[in-house]
């Protein structure tokens, strides 16, 4: 039985058949990974509404500095406004902050901060924004002057502002391994690759995803044979020289602010 159900997880799925998602992006990672909210869910509106209300006091008696790893309420710098966030890392008087329900980050003061209420706490109301990947695609990061950037704005300008559909290929860890179709119906994935914006993945295909995968590598295929994008000095699988333009420096520290890819 266990062996008969491993075949099957491998078979391939139709298309008409996987999950379908209405997403709207929140944050853009890099040009294959973002976070979203789910289309038309009135759980954060209400979750907003109810952090405004606990966070709206007067300044706490005494500092509020959270460890590394905790979840509480942070005033994001751009809109002053509360959200739920964890602590990634604190520097001096600094504390950088993920936040949960949006995905992206911010570099605050202990004065921005506060103890999360309970009845807020990601075990009653599970984190908002769905990271998402597009399935089977590869991308340098998105270091200024590089492909990877260029690849982060061209998921921008394909996808930011505007409802997307996301058909869902796999799930990892939590992540959704995505095809991404725009209010046109339009593939972004496809976009991407015939674009030479990113490159289809070589390792660790499932079987079931090999239809799909074997498409995204015809197009790659013409991309390559006519130098557009990553490709305008050659096949960049077989020479990794830096000169060539797509191998990146290390990346630099991400600026405090909004995200640059947003369109």
């Amino acid at each position: 039985a266990a062996a008969a159900a491993a075949a099957e997880e491998e078979e391939a799925v139709p298309d008409a058949q996987k999950q379908r998602v209405d997403l709207v992006l929140t944050e853009i990672a890099d040009g294959a990974r973002f976070y979203a909210h789910v289309a038309k869910d009135d759980t954060l509106a209400r979750l907003q509404e109810k952090l405004a209300a606990a966070c709206s006091g007067a300044p706490l008696a005494v500092t509020f500095e959270p460890k590394v790893g905790t979840i509480c309420c942070a005033r994001f710098s751009q809109d002053d406004a509360w959200y739920r966030a964890k602590v990634l890392k604190r520097d001096k008087s600094d504390f950088t902050v993920f936040f949960l329900d949006y995905g992206n980050s911010d570099v605050l003061p202990a004065a921005r901060l506060r103890p999360l209420d309970p009845a807020l706490a990601i075990s009653v109301i599970s984190a908002q924004a769905v990271e998402c990947r597009l399935a089977y695609l590869v991308v340098e990061e998105p270091t200024p002057g590089t492909d990877g950037e260029e690849a982060a704005i061209a998921l921008g300008t394909a996808a930011w502002g505007q409802p997307v559909v996301a058909r869902v290929e796999d799930r990892q860890a939590g992540v959704l391994h995505v095809t991404l179709f725009d209010a046109a119906q339009s593939c972004i994935n496809e976009r991407l690759v015939s674009e030479g914006r990113a490159r289809v993945a070589k390792h660790s295909i499932p079987k079931r995803a090999e239809p799909l995968v074997a498409g995204l590598r015809a197009l790659e295929q013409k991309a390559k044979s006519s130098h557009v994008g990553l490709w305008r000095y050659g096949d960049v699988e077989e020479d990794d020289a830096h000169e060539f333009g797509y191998r990146k420096a290390a990346p630099a520290p991400a600026a405090k602010g909004g995200n640059p890819w947003k369109k």
